[in-house]
């Protein structure tokens, strides 16, 4: 634990004397025990990089509430693999077990959802009581159980955080072992209690990165529109670090502003970056090339 603690913290204050993109070739980052021109997998828009607002009202911690899923299996059957050819991907947050397995039995296959902080103390600063961060992991336990690919991540300089905390998540995320790692620097958002909170560092966050493509050789890690959006550069690094996905944003322009989750969100714009040879151009630049496929990880073994 010291030894990442002590690599996360030489890395970020060596960055912290020099500007981020030097005149001089950078030095190269971790190596990863992958090979040269990994596939690129494409998944749906990263959707969870905003900070959290606590809500003032206290109240006895809760379960998650069991909703009526009557059309969403209806939904999910029309569009799942069998006639398709894809994977059906969900992040709807926390439901109860029987939930989850009506989802999964219906056709969905993926769900991503984040554990944002494993600290027990740091979770209660980021979150009402009304959640609770057992509750979390236990939906992810019941996800895994059931059957799904899970993702699961946790924000890069979020209000409060410490080293500590980092080690915490990255020994969860060992126990946990999810198919798909979401992580990006935290981004304050007027209107909430964290909108004057510092951003999180990119570099902290590459650095983390490398440390997951390290302890997860095959899982997805996404270089997530958060990068894009602190950096202009940011998915090409998160690319260089250690990522294997990107995330282009397929919504429908006229709807897209309804999941503006922070200022200057910066996305992989509109449909011809995936048809007209833009992205594959983007993706070369870092040494990698793109498949467009359903993404199935690879097994552990």
């Amino acid at each position: 634990i010291s030894v990442v603690k002590n690599y996360i913290w030489n890395r970020f204050s060596e960055e912290k004397k020099t500007a981020l993109r030097p005149a001089a070739p950078a030095p190269a980052p971790a190596p990863i025990p992958v090979r040269e021109a990994a596939p690129i997998r494409q998944t749906a828009p990263d959707p969870v990089s905003a900070p959290i607002a606590p809500t003032p009202e206290r109240a006895p911690a809760r379960t998650p509430v069991s909703v009526p899923i009557r059309r969403a299996p209806t939904i999910i059957e029309e569009e799942t693999e069998p006639t398709l050819g894809i994977k059906v991907g969900m992040s709807i947050g926390e439901k109860l077990e029987e939930s989850y397995r009506k989802y999964f039995e219906a056709g969905a296959s993926r769900y991503l959802l984040r554990h944002e902080t494993a600290d027990e103390a740091h979770y209660r600063k980021l979150h009402p009581e009304t959640m609770s961060l057992g509750n979390r992991k236990q939906c992810l336990r019941n996800l895994k159980k059931i059957g799904f690919q899970v993702g699961a991540g946790f924000m890069v300089g979020s209000p409060y955080q410490t080293l500590d905390n980092l080690v915490a998540d990255l020994r969860f995320l060992q126990e946990l072992q999810p198919d798909m790692i979401g992580i990006g620097p935290f981004i304050p958002a007027k209107g909430t209690p964290f909108e004057n909170e510092p951003q999180g560092s990119l570099q902290m966050t590459l650095n983390l990165i490398s440390i997951l493509r390290i302890m997860f050789p095959y899982a997805l890690i996404p270089a997530t529109t958060a990068l894009g959006s602190v950096d202009p550069d940011g998915m090409i690094l998160g690319l260089k670090a250690g990522a294997n996905v990107l995330m282009p944003n397929l919504t429908p322009p006229d709807v897209r502003k309804l999941y503006s989750i922070y200022d200057n969100k910066s996305s992989i714009k509109e449909e011809a970056t995936v048809t007209d040879g833009s992205l594959a151009k983007l993706v070369r630049s870092a040494g990698y090339r793109i498949v467009i496929d359903r993404g199935d990880v690879k097994s552990h073994s």
